[in-house]
């Protein structure tokens, strides 16, 4: 039987070390860690699967062009559930200092890997700094 300490320490190590895959934006370094048919929900959408990862990936890419820096400043940690509160600052895609706070919350499969990833955040703020621009177009390429 593993320890439940074993598991919060584990899915501590792989919520604290998420972004450190995620952000290289390559699929080879980041899909490892994320199962197949994993859930991820920005908001109000939904995206399913590593087709849906790369598909914020894409978002990511356009929105932020320069890169996005993350800084966790919380963590609570039950088992195979964690919750981050992380500072997001980036300059956007419309040349604004950006500077969110998101809640973000995993859950890890038994295999180490994100099953389900929800994040929160203050999108109308978000709104007022982004171009959406040929963001449709950018996600279809």
């Amino acid at each position: 039987m593993t320890d439940t300490k074993d598991i919060d320490e584990r899915s501590r190590e792989l919520a604290l070390h998420f972004y450190d895959h995620y952000l290289t934006l390559d699929p080879a370094v980041y899909e490892p860690i994320v199962e197949p048919d994993a859930y991820y929900k920005v908001g109000h959408t939904e995206y399913f699967g590593h087709e849906g990862f790369a598909t914020v990936v894409k978002s990511i890419k356009f929105l932020y062009p320069n890169g996005l820096t993350p800084e966790i400043t919380d963590i609570i940690v039950d088992g195979y559930k964690v919750a981050l509160k992380v500072t997001t600052r980036a300059v956007t895609n419309a040349g604004l200092d950006y500077e969110n706070f998101y809640a973000v919350h995993f859950r890890f499969s038994e295999n180490g890997k994100v099953a389900e990833l929800y994040e929160f955040l203050d999108s109308a703020y978000a709104n007022e700094k982004f171009s959406y621009e040929g963001f449709v177009e950018a996600l279809s390429s």
